[in-house]
């Protein structure tokens, strides 16, 4: 209980008050203990629906943060996967292409595994390497079907999905979703347009 006088706290039912003296009016100060009790209830429900909306707040900041790291970490996580399959492509096909050179034929295996074995590694590439960034096994074809070529041959990643939809793709693209990339007799005839600046890195 307050004083209605001094303010100082004093104890429930006292007839006066032991701060400055004055009688207590037991209704005034009824009334002015209840008026301060509400007066402490608002401030704690203010202090409350504050702390309340200030973490609300913080909330909706970390989820809009999250979203945006995600939203760019994927598309750095995208073209990572495609720079790195890039260079794997480029190195196989560029090893495969010397090997032509000295040989007059493309190397005459079924797989890729095939050309883990000393007439390629490691005088010609240190490691052939098997799956893209995607964790798909990399395709292999030599020689040109219906013909005797015995020089040609294609690499391909069937890209994001692991659906390769044929050696007969060409050209560039921008959008990276669900592509292939087509290494073949020593370019690119099927891959993303920025395919040159990745494979410097």
């Amino acid at each position: 209980m307050i004083c209605s006088f001094c303010k100082e706290e004093i104890m429930g039912g006292a007839i006066k008050c032991k701060h400055c003296g004055s009688m207590i009016d037991s209704t005034r100060l009824s009334k002015n203990s209840e008026s301060a009790q509400l007066k402490a209830s608002n401030k704690r429900s203010r202090k409350i629906e504050f702390i309340g909306v200030g973490v609300f707040i913080a909330i909706m900041v970390m989820t809009l943060t999250a979203t945006s790291f995600n939203f760019f970490e994927n598309e750095a996580d995208i073209q990572d996967k495609f720079g790195m399959t890039i260079r794997d492509m480029k190195s196989l096909g560029t090893a495969l292409e010397v090997y032509t050179l000295d040989n007059d034929i493309v190397p005459q295996v079924e797989k890729l595994e095939d050309l883990n074995a000393p007439f390629f590694v490691p005088f010609y590439i240190k490691e052939v390497p098997l799956k893209d960034a995607w964790g798909n096994n990399y395709l292999f074809v030599h020689g040109l079907i219906g013909t005797s070529s015995q020089d040609t041959y294609s690499i391909a990643s069937s890209g994001s999905d692991g659906r390769f939809e044929g050696f007969n793709q060409t050209g560039i693209y921008t959008d990276l979703n669900y592509k292939d990339i087509i290494f073949s007799n020593g370019k690119f005839i099927y891959s993303p347009e920025t395919y040159q600046a990745w494979r410097k890195k």
